[in-house]
């Protein structure tokens, strides 16, 4: 079924944005407030149920197979860019090739696969209009050089008006020399796309903003990734883009280059405002323009357990701003962030809330700590604002976590030996439900790839065991018991059917989960 589906069985529309259980915004009492002096930086529980005992008959369905069981793929197509005339010794323009390599899967979809040492170099825009395509590197063993002279609109990857559109793993280069402003001078760019994924790629001197995600883009997931020396900002939502999830990712600029805002949601004039967001576990290190993470014009936004430091400005702002005709924005929660020697050029509070047009409404500011701000000024608030919630910001370096995280621990990108897409649309329609993503690799044998299919499900116990019991060739990665039902990650080599009395279990369920404790066991194993 090449159908579009919509990873949680959301419908677009606000009232599914405005539920935290759909993944919009997170309740802001449902995490510790991480005051101790070891405090984690990204949330994390342990509030789960110990797994009830079984009998090994419960587990005879998996037991001889080890785990991570592999099949040959077979589920989506694999396309190799040199088959369409590409070269990959960065020296050639392989643009064309690419735009070919990508075309060929219009109607099918499947991967665009750079291979370990290839480096393509592009001179004008790769533009993919169909649907679940992907570009995969294995983490960073394979670029894609933008080499454009310094002419405008001609660098970026853009995944446009489609569903499920996706780059992983690569080293995207850029020779800008200057800053320049449209979406096309942009690294990888989301326009009216949906189910969109940026993970593990290594993103280097973009002349606008490294990922920018514009007209309506929706469900937009942008994951471990080092973004570095770049002339604008790192990630960048604006007109209408809604439903974003953005975490553990590195961020640093330096001279030459100013960069500008870390992870930001802008909305302009009357455009329609991005939100209903969640950024976490990303890491600023700094730069020569900009705040850390910025909402201006946005709402429904969580900010939670992020670093940074030595940021030009701010480390998180939320205004309106009249030089740029920006709205306001409500419903800002930041919480549990650590800010450290922020504002360095522009003597900013380490958390700012600055009404200098439209008023802003309901931010809450809760449990965190700002270290070494201007004027030693932890929080401010100021214009036209209300109902701003502010409470427990400590300024006690005692609080800094240890070790103190830095550039050189946390220059990397998230492993994509093996690609996690969460693109489900290569099942068969009735084994989708409770397929939680696709992983392709190479091949162990020698040539070609191999499938696995990872399924979160939740159910009573005598349901998930008569469920395991049936599958005659799958792998239980993880279980544990969790509100009353117990839950398992299940991985095997051809896509199963999940039965009537079992519950899938969304990504928003396990963000939920994850910030309350409920799920954090499920959500780390996900990464297993």
């Amino acid at each position: 079924d090449r159908s579009s589906t919509a990873e949680d069985g959301q419908a677009t529309g606000e009232a599914a944005e405005d539920d935290p259980a759909a993944g919009g915004t997170a309740e802001a009492d449902t995490t510790t407030s991480g005051r101790d002096a070891d405090r984690e930086m990204v949330g994390s529980g342990d509030a789960t149920e110990p797994a009830p005992s079984r009998g090994p008959a419960a587990r005879s369905a998996s037991a001889d197979t080890g785990p991570g069981r592999w099949s040959p793929l077979t589920a989506l197509k694999v396309v190799d860019p040199r088959d369409f005339g590409a070269v990959g010794d960065g020296v050639a323009d392989d643009t064309q090739a690419l735009r070919r390599a990508a075309a060929s899967l219009d109607g099918t979809g499947g991967i665009v696969f750079i291979g370990d040492g290839l480096e393509y170099r592009t001179t004008d825009i790769v533009k993919i209009v169909g649907d679940h395509v992907k570009l995969w590197a294995r983490s960073g063993r394979g670029a894609i050089t933008a080499n454009t002279g310094g002419a405008k609109n001609r660098q970026a990857i853009m995944c446009a008006d489609n569903d499920g559109c996706g780059v992983y793993g690569l080293r995207l280069r850029s020779d800008a020399t200057k800053r320049l402003y449209a979406r096309e001078d942009s690294q990888v760019v989301f326009d009216g796309a949906r189910n969109g994924e940026v993970v593990g790629v290594e993103m280097e001197g973009s002349a606008s903003a490294a990922v920018f995600v514009y007209g309506g883009s929706r469900q937009i997931y942008v994951e471990g990734n080092y973004i570095h020396h770049n002339w604008s900002d790192s990630v960048h939502f604006t007109d209408g883009s809604r439903l974003a999830w953005v975490w553990d990712n590195t961020l640093f600029t330096e001279s030459p280059m100013r960069g500008d805002d870390g992870i930001a949601c802008v909305t302009y004039g009357d455009g329609q405002r991005c939100g209903a967001m969640e950024w976490w576990g990303n890491y600023h290190f700094g730069s020569d323009w900009g705040r850390g993470y910025s909402v201006v014009g946005g709402d429904n936004i969580e900010i939670h357990h992020n670093f940074a430091t030595k940021t030009a400005a701010a480390g998180i702002s939320v205004a309106s701003e009249p030089q740029y005709d920006t709205p306001s924005s409500n419903a800002i929660r930041i919480r549990d962030n650590v800010l450290l020697g922020t504002g360095k050029i522009t003597p900013h509070p380490g958390i700012i809330v600055t009404a200098r047009a439209d008023a802003i409404t309901d931010v809450t500011v809760v449990d965190n700590l700002v270290v070494d701000a201007p004027f030693r000024e932890a929080f401010r608030a100021e214009g036209a604002t209300s109902n701003i919630v502010a409470s427990n910001t400590s300024t006690s370096r005692d609080l800094l976590p240890s070790p103190l995280p830095t550039l050189a621990n946390r220059a990397r990108t998230r492993n994509t030996d093996v690609l996690k897409m969460r693109d489900r649309s290569f099942a068969p329609t009735g084994q989708q439900r409770g397929l939680y993503r696709i992983h392709v690799r190479r091949s162990t044998a020698g040539s070609g790839f191999e499938q696995r299919f990872e399924y979160v499900v939740a159910g009573p116990p005598s349901a998930i065991d008569r469920w395991l019991g049936g599958l005659a060739d799958a792998t239980v990665a993880h279980e544990q018991a969790a509100g009353g039902r117990q839950v398992v990650v299940v991985v095997a080599p051809e896509p199963v059917t999940v039965p009537t009395d079992v519950a899938e279990v969304t990504f928003s369920e396990l963000r939920g989960g994850d910030r309350s404790g409920s799920l954090a066991g499920v959500w780390a194993a996900l990464d297993y």
